[in-house]
Order: structure tokens, then sequence, then C-alpha cells
């Protein structure tokens, strides 16, 4: 039974978001498996190309970014705020861990539309991990507004931040 369009998108989509929400779900165990799936995601896309299924394409795209995502969390949430330390550290790790699959993604993916998906994964990702990790120092923030000392990030849990209610300062990782 062919598939149209529509459900391999669906297809696609609902697996990424499976994976996302398991490696979420493992406290220490998901990065690894969440590697282990790009890594074998950007093989079989070097090796099928266009000619793999289009949900398994969604599904190798989608994981990329969530990939992107995740590791530039990692730098952003190494320090509070988004400055060039953040920044470099984002980009940093970005480098280590996603550009091999993002590189990838360029031969799974017809040629108008791959250059336009490979250098959305970077800006899209690290915006994302900005916004997530300035809400969490936001809500930090608000929920200890008489200070508290070092306090494993929701986001990151190896990082931390801590709050100075009197001087009005967030700290965190360094």
């Amino acid at each position: 039974m062919e598939l149209n369009r529509r459900t391999h998108t669906i297809l696609g989509l609902v697996a990424a978001a499976a994976a996302a929400i398991a490696s979420e779900s493992l406290q220490q165990g998901g990065f690894l498996i969440l590697l282990a799936t790009v890594f074998i995601l950007t093989v079989t896309g070097m090796v099928g190309g266009q000619r793999l299924p289009l949900w398994i394409r969604i599904f190798s795209t989608a994981s990329c970014f969530y990939l992107g995502y995740a590791v530039c969390l990692a730098g952003r949430t190494m320090r509070p705020g988004f400055n060039p330390d953040t920044f470099r550290m984002s980009l940093m790790v970005f480098g280590l861990y996603a550009t091999l699959p993002a590189l990838a993604l360029l031969r799974i993916w017809r040629p108008g539309l791959r250059i336009a998906v490979v250098a959305s994964v970077l800006p899209i990702s690290l915006a994302a991990a900005d916004a997530v990790a300035s809400f969490e120092e936001y809500q930090f923030v608000r929920q200890n507004p008489d200070g508290t000392g070092p306090t494993a990030r929701w986001t990151v849990s190896d990082n931390w931040l801590a709050y100075d209610a009197e001087n009005r300062r967030l700290t965190g990782s360094d």
C-alpha cells in the first residue's frame, strides 16, 4: 500500500517527536540514544539518499534539528544570558555533534530544498535553545525571589543556576 505525502510527513514527525520524548525521558542515557539514532540516520541518508522513503527523510531532518537544539542548549546553559561566551559554546558544541548530521541532509533532499534545510539547522536550533534557556532563567528568578544557591537547571541538569536577590544577580555554571 502506497502512503500519500501527508501520511509520510505525519509519520516522520511523530517518529521524531517520539524519539525526542524518549531522549528527554532518560536522564543520562537519553543523549547517547539521540546520538546513536542520528548517527544511524546519517549513515542511512548518506547511503540511501533521495531514494529513502519520505517519512525517513523527514524523521532524519527533524531528528537533526532536535540534536542541533539539544547541543545548542547545552552550550547556551553554560552561563545565564545570551552573551558571547554562551554563543561561542553553543557554536562549538553544535560543531562537534551536529555539523556532520546536518551536512548529511544535503544528500537526502532535492537540490532546490537541500541548501535551505541545511542552512536553517543552526539558526533555528540556536534560537530555540536560547528561547528555552531564557524562559528557564526568567522562571528561576521568578520562583526564587528571595534568592537561592546553586540549583541544577531543569533543561541541562549538569549545569546550575543561583540567584542573589540582594544584588539581583543571576549566576550559573562556569
